[in-house]
């Protein structure tokens, strides 16, 4: 359909050719203006994951954060991957990201979220950015 994109990124694809795929992929979500983004987050696209032939660093993931964010639309956030010993420092690079370092706030963002009673139709688009390896 017209709400599910992939855009693919190659085992190595250089740091800044990957970040550029993904500020393509949210400026294309950005225009979609969805009502919800839900992330599907995979750690393991970092530079010394032993799963994967990534090359992104913790300031990157921090970076996807503060882009998500910038977006001004309520996100959610599931784990998905990474093998990585430094995954907690990763998800806290994301995390500080999304919640622009103000943790106390996203307490009340969020349990502000969680008590919203009125269902209502969400457009959605799926994304998704992945390197695989051959």
């Amino acid at each position: 359909g017209r709400n599910c994109f992939n855009y693919p990124v190659g085992p190595g694809t250089p740091r800044l050719t990957y970040r550029a795929k993904l500020a393509h992929a949210l400026d294309d979500l950005r225009s979609f203006r969805p009502d919800l983004v839900a992330v599907s987050a995979g750690f393991d696209a970092y530079l010394r994951d032993p799963l994967a032939d990534g090359t992104l660093l913790a300031e990157d993931f921090h970076w996807l954060g503060q882009t998500l964010r910038a977006l001004n639309v309520p996100l959610f956030t599931l784990l998905e991957g990474g093998y990585s010993r430094d995954l907690p420092d990763l998800i806290f690079a994301y995390l500080k990201g999304v919640e622009g370092n103000n943790f106390s706030a996203a307490k009340e963002r969020w349990s502000q979220i969680a008590t919203t009673s009125q269902p209502k139709k969400l457009r959605s688009q799926f994304v998704t950015i992945n390197a695989r390896k051959s």
